[in-house]
């Protein structure tokens, strides 16, 4: 506890001033400063110190240059203010009388005091044992005694104390004595063998040094768990918290009455906000979680709760406190850090690197780790660590760790990585029963990842062995001699079917690696032959009226604008052969999923302005997986909130509109504290993932990035083969 002063006298021959305070309990200390040395017997007669009100002071002490004095202080009450009048106290120069005020910080309204306290006394350990094994005590351990007449006893400072046990198998009774006076016998026996319980309570006790004693009088066994002091303080609202679906989660300063804190007419909110619900939580009943209605982001609004009692009802206070929703910035950073925890909390602890699939309850998530989405969660790491949610050396461990196992364990097929494989071993699990070797698609996304991560910390043994992957990674060999390359081979090294890689789409990211490579580049010629092949041959067609450069009918899916352009940036960038602004095809694929939004064709539950995009996700399940690559003409009334938020770069006002939509309303149905939103929703089937897919997860986080600060799109466009590379393509600035 602190003391402090709330004032000071400043007089052309002398200034005084309170420099330093300390409260304990029923005690303190004050130090006053003179200016100028005053005379000892007057600073050391403590009759000079008068306050108004229960504090006495009991000695008073001169430094050796008599300019400062100490005073010490019994505190006969819990008041925080007190004047503290100066008698006479010479100088040289003159005779001083002052007058100060001095804050004293109250004492709180409840602490907790647990059995192993060194304040609680016991008749000796062949009385009462301590069991540190006790699975539900307070704090998961207690004290216990088997003698008859066997006692523990403790002073305390306060109004009020309540003894807190719990028994499991028999019972005792026990006698509770204040201040050596009995205030009755009690059964410590309870049905619920999972809790600790209030047994008794003494309350209403004039504020002061008190003596509690427990004496065991008969049965098996008694039982201390732990004892709650009390002091009739106001009730306060210690901090508050946003939660998901407008809530707002708030920390009082003591345990609350469940019926007046769950009680929303109690609760009354400016600007014509409404209380929807109130809950009473917290291990301490300290916490009411408020969903409220009719409140909108940029204003700070006035909750008046009235008729707030604390637990033992000992006190009841009109509580007042303001409160605002997140800001589209801090939304921002909680999406951010919250999805960030499924490449840091829940990762591999052998590989380091994200599951492919995070279940959202206590589930374990198996083994099987994705290539593609764990280049994109080493981009997030580098978001997190430029965000502080990590350290830059943490960061750079983890991403060594990575690398390691990349390098070491998972297993290559000519430098490429398959597009599954075991987390915990590195061994390729097929992704379908021909795809059974390397992925060229997702090797390219890992080495988006680690170009980032080396430019980012220029740090010599990393870029080294990045740069040894990135190297023996043989984008010639997947090409077999056409004018494409091929998405995948086996395991022995054979092309798989006839599946090269042809846009528009994803992928447009491994063509430009491809011909970047510094060691195994494939001819530029590839980005007419092999790339700008299929749906490039559609070119600005025009849906709900919006003309799109490039690609598939309505645009495709989402993730085509997004998994390249997590690294690659183009804005101010031409693709010359093609005479195609890749800004441009961006925006206007967002643009169009975004009218498909709003003008629902289909008539699927919550589609709108705020409720858009449709892109690779799960789906509900109707004869397999339920994984689909949805988009306008594949659309089952699926939203994936990576949709619209990995979209941000492209059309900030509706992503952002989409992202507080799927907080503020839809909140807990599609958002964990895991790691964010789920992946996927389906309101006309009442459908909610069961968790969250780390392909979806991670750009959301670099995506939002990209919209903020750039960092992304920096890092990988500093890559100076990457700026060969776009050369050699024919990329020149708009």
């Amino acid at each position: 506890m602190n003391i402090s002063s709330n004032a000071s006298i400043t007089e052309p021959d002398i200034i005084v001033n309170i420099i330093n305070s300390v409260r304990s309990n029923d005690t303190g200390i004050v130090i006053l400063s003179f200016s100028q040395p005053v005379d000892t017997s007057d600073a050391t007669n403590i009759s000079n110190y008068q306050f108004d009100s229960d504090v006495t002071v009991t000695s008073a002490t001169i430094n050796g240059d008599n300019t400062q004095v100490t005073l010490t202080l019994t505190l006969l009450s819990n008041v925080a203010s007190h004047q503290l009048t100066l008698g006479e106290i010479h100088t040289v120069a003159t005779t001083k009388n002052a007058s100060l005020g001095v804050v004293l910080d109250t004492l709180p309204p409840e602490a907790i005091i647990n059995d192993d306290d060194t304040s609680i006394s016991y008749e000796a350990y062949s009385g009462w044992s301590n069991d540190d094994n006790r699975e539900y005590c307070y704090n998961n351990d207690a004290h216990e005694t088997t003698g008859n007449n066997s006692w523990a006893t403790m002073n305390f400072i306060g109004t009020g104390i309540s003894y807190y046990s719990e028994i499991n198998k028999d019972q005792g009774n026990a006698e509770v004595f204040i201040d050596d006076v009995s205030i009755g016998v009690f059964s410590t026996y309870s049905d619920d063998h999972e809790n600790s319980r209030i047994i008794c309570s003494a309350l209403n006790l004039e504020f002061g040094v008190h003596a509690f004693k427990l004496v065991k009088v008969d049965g098996t066994w008694v039982r201390l768990d732990a004892l709650k002091i009390y002091n009739d303080g106001e009730i306060e609202v210690a901090s508050y918290t946003n939660g998901p679906g407008k809530t707002f989660i708030l920390k009082f300063n003591q345990s609350l009455d469940k019926v007046s804190a769950e009680n929303i007419s109690n609760y009354v909110i400016d600007n014509n906000g409404t209380v929807v619900s109130a809950m009473l939580s917290g291990a301490n009943n300290d916490m009411v979680t408020l969903t409220v209605d009719n409140v909108s982001k940029n204003i700070v609004y006035k909750i008046i709760i009235n008729q707030l009692s604390n637990q033992i009802q000992t006190k009841t206070s009109t509580v007042i406190t303001t409160v605002s929703l997140l800001t589209d910035d801090e939304l921002c950073d909680l999406v951010q850090k919250t999805t960030f925890k499924m490449f840091w909390d829940y990762a591999n602890p052998i590989s380091g690197m994200a599951y492919k699939f995070l279940p959202a309850g206590s589930n374990t998530p198996g083994v099987t780790v994705t290539t593609g989405s764990n280049g994109f969660g080493i981009m997030s790491m580098l978001v997190a660590s430029e965000r502080g949610f990590i350290s830059k050396n943490d960061a750079l461990n983890k991403i060594t760790t990575i690398v390691n196992f990349l390098t070491n364990n998972a297993i290559r097929y000519k430098g490429a990585w398959a597009h599954w494989m075991n987390g915990d071993t590195g061994a390729t699990i097929p992704f379908s029963q021909d795809q059974t070797g390397g992925d060229i698609v997702e090797t390219s996304y890992m080495i988006m990842g680690l170009l980032c991560a080396r430019q980012y910390f220029s740090e010599q043994a990393l870029t080294d062995k990045i740069n040894t992957l990135w190297q023996e990674v043989e984008w010639d060999y997947f090409t077999f001699g056409t004018g494409a390359l091929y998405w995948n081979i086996d395991a022995n090294l054979n092309p798989v079917g006839t599946m090269t890689v042809t846009g528009w789409n994803e992928a447009m990211i491994t063509y430009i690696l491809a011909i970047s490579s510094p060691t195994h580049a494939i001819s530029p010629d590839l980005w007419i032959s092999g790339w700008s092949q299929g749906s490039y041959n559609n070119k600005n067609q025009t849906y709900y009226n919006v003309t799109v450069p490039v690609g598939p009918s309505y645009t495709g899916s989402l993730f085509f604008g997004q998994y390249t352009f997590q690294g690659f940036d183009p804005r101010n960038l031409l693709d010359s052969k093609n005479n195609v602004d890749y800004l441009m095809q961006n925006q206007a694929q967002a643009q169009v999923h975004n009218q498909h939004g709003i003008i629902n064709p289909n008539g699927f539950t919550g589609y709108g302005d705020n409720c858009w995009g449709l892109t690779a996700s799960d789906g509900p399940s109707d004869g397999s997986d339920g994984y689909s690559a949805f988009s306008p003409t594949n659309d089952n009334g699926t939203i994936a909130p990576t949709g619209a938020l990995s979209a941000m770069p492209w059309l900030p006002e509706k992503s952002i509109k989409a992202m507080r939509h799927y907080y503020d309303d839809l909140g807990l149905n599609i958002w964990t504290d895991k790691c964010g939103f789920i992946d996927s929703f389906n309101l006309s089937r009442n459908w909610y993932d069961s968790g969250s897919l780390a392909l979806d997860q991670a750009p959301i986080i670099n995506m939002i990035e990209n919209y903020r600060s750039q960092l992304l799109w920096k890092l990988f466009m500093s890559c100076p083969e990457v700026q060969s590379g776009l050369a050699l393509i024919g990329f020149t600035q708009k």
